[in-house]
């Protein structure tokens, strides 16, 4: 029985070491059992995760608008978000809607003012169409100005 169980999990290491990466395999080579080999992959990604984790919740708080168009803007921050919620469990709605809108720079006080005030929360595509549709609005009055600005000269 003791046998059988040994060459089972023997099998299982080699499965295990044959599975990963040669970066990684230093840091199990060691390992007499597939539990240990386990168990020291958990404790090495476990630190590796959380600070994963840490830079991802940190990007969410800090992400910004700067010169990027809104809608690599948005698509940054919810790749975040979804990537956390693999990670760390899932990002509720009403935290990507404010990690987007702290971002947004004060051409969009209009939208964030309505995402503040409204009664029903917004969803994340409803906010991203508002956003893309503001952008574009945007950018017809800077064009609108610009010529006028030419006319004028």
């Amino acid at each position: 029985s003791y046998l059988h169980w040994f060459k089972k999990d023997q099998l299982l290491l080699v499965a295990i070491l044959g599975s990963v990466s040669p970066d990684i395999l230093p840091i199990i080579s060691v390992a007499t059992t597939s539990a240990e080999a386990f168990s020291t992959l958990s404790s090495a990604f476990a630190i590796t995760s959380r600070a994963h984790v840490m830079f991802l919740k940190t990007s969410l708080t800090n992400a910004s608008l700067e010169v990027k168009s809104i809608s690599d803007y948005v698509n940054c921050i919810k790749s975040f978000s979804d990537e956390l919620g693999l990670i760390d469990g899932l990002v509720k709605s009403d935290d990507l809607i404010l990690s987007i809108v702290n971002g947004l720079t004060p051409e969009y006080r209009d939208i964030v003012s309505a995402v503040r005030t409204r009664e029903t929360p917004f969803c994340f595509e409803e906010l991203r169409d508002r956003l893309i549709e503001h952008e574009l609005y945007l950018k017809q009055i800077e064009s609108k100005t610009a010529s006028l600005i030419l006319w004028c000269a």
